[in-house]
């Protein structure tokens, strides 16, 4: 008899959970989300590679660029070829990453990663460090302190 009450109060009330995805729900303020980096302002100091438990984040660093100027036949550094590549499926989603980022670059985004068919790592790839070109070969500022 229990039984049947619970099973008729079930069948006459409306439902609980929310029509996903039609409905979404917003989420709380203490949600980590997806993690989200700003490439632009990273100095690349690779503290949230070594400090990532699961080996989630790796970052390499390429050979100095060199850029041909078109006065006078001189090179200048146009900085360093960076590669980000983060593996959300790999990701624990612990926050040690952004605690120990001193820029501040690395951040939880309130929302989760959205459904895929197949795994991807999201990689970044950016210049580090470019420079404006010098007045003088080196050389030449070399030699000017030796006289």
């Amino acid at each position: 008899m229990k039984m049947l009450s619970v099973v008729l109060k079930n069948l006459f009330s409306p439902p609980v959970t929310r029509k996903y995805p039609q409905e979404n729900r917003s989420p709380f303020p203490a949600t980590r989300g997806e993690i989200v980096f700003t490439v632009e302002e990273c100095m690349t100091c690779r503290r949230c590679e070594r400090t990532c438990p699961v080996g989630a984040i790796k970052v390499e660093i390429g050979p100095r660029l060199e850029v041909a100027s078109a006065s006078e036949g001189q090179t200048r550094s146009a900085g360093r070829l960076i590669k980000r590549r983060y593996d959300p499926y790999k990701c624990i989603y612990c926050g040690l990453c952004i605690e120990v980022c001193p820029q501040g670059i690395i951040v939880f985004q309130g929302t989760h990663t959205s459904p895929a068919t197949r795994k991807e790592e999201k990689v970044a790839v950016y210049t580090l460090g470019a420079r404006k070109p010098a007045v003088r070969p080196v050389e030449e500022k070399k030699g000017a302190a030796m006289n």
